[in-house]
């Protein structure tokens, strides 16, 4: 890395302080009752083109109460403390690219179908979140106002509810392997920061010869550590 990308505890903020940030971001992970039910309450907030990418849009994803999509690993048996950091870690592959004066910090991690607790925990909720946004999508088609950004590019490409689109999830598949697939932007820890730690961009794409609309979903870390011995290059 030719400059740290992550952020690190800083001597000067009490560790609590820290703790009750994490505490707060993580409230709707801990039980499985609570993160179902901001998974069943996100929506489709609007769709906005991008001004500087013709041809692509996107949607903007929000929970009840206007509040953002949050996922993170979690023990919801144990306080979260400093003690159990390194039990939530998950060990991820990193490339850091600088194009078009545009930074981007690309972290993978390859699903190998033997995790357990915490990390498993955190796979399976990813992919809830991935079903919900792409039952969005394709009742979003289905139901499609022709005053909607994307009716030109749904109608130009014969797309309905369940054909002529496909979906890129959080979770993608490789050649043999699935990969969660997050992106990070160095941003200082700011409460009135206004995030959108995941949404969904719309292009065409041709797929085997056939057009089609893709919908491919970003997320974002909002926030990570790591300690100094955790890092190989």
């Amino acid at each position: 890395m030719s400059e740290p990308q992550e952020k690190t505890i800083s001597k000067s903020k009490p560790k609590n302080n820290r703790l009750n940030y994490y505490k707060g971001l993580l409230i709707s992970c801990y039980s499985d009752i609570a993160f179902q039910s901001m998974v069943n309450s996100i929506g489709i907030q609007g769709v906005v083109h991008l001004p500087k990418n013709i041809g692509m849009f996107r949607f903007i994803l929000k929970c009840y109460n206007n509040s953002t999509v949050i996922v993170g690993a979690v023990d919801e048996n144990l306080n979260l403390t400093f003690s159990i950091l390194a039990s939530l870690s998950i060990l991820m592959s990193h490339y850091h690219l600088s194009k078009n004066n545009f930074i981007q910090d690309n972290f993978f991690y390859k699903i190998m179908g033997d995790e357990k607790g915490a990390i498993l925990q955190f796979i399976k909720r990813v992919r809830l979140i991935d079903e919900r946004i792409k039952y969005l999508i394709s009742n979003y088609i289905k139901n499609i106002d022709e005053n909607s950004p994307i009716a030109e590019l749904i109608s130009k490409n014969k797309v309905t509810y369940n054909q002529n689109w496909i979906y890129t999830g959080i979770i993608n598949k490789g050649k043999d392997h699935e990969y969660i697939n997050c992106r990070y932007f160095k941003e200082p820890i700011n409460k009135n920061l206004k995030l959108e730690p995941i949404y969904v961009i719309a292009n065409e794409r041709t797929i085997n010869g056939v057009p089609m609309v893709n919908f491919t979903c970003k997320a974002y870390f909002v926030d990570i550590n790591f300690s100094s011995d955790s890092i190989y290059t």
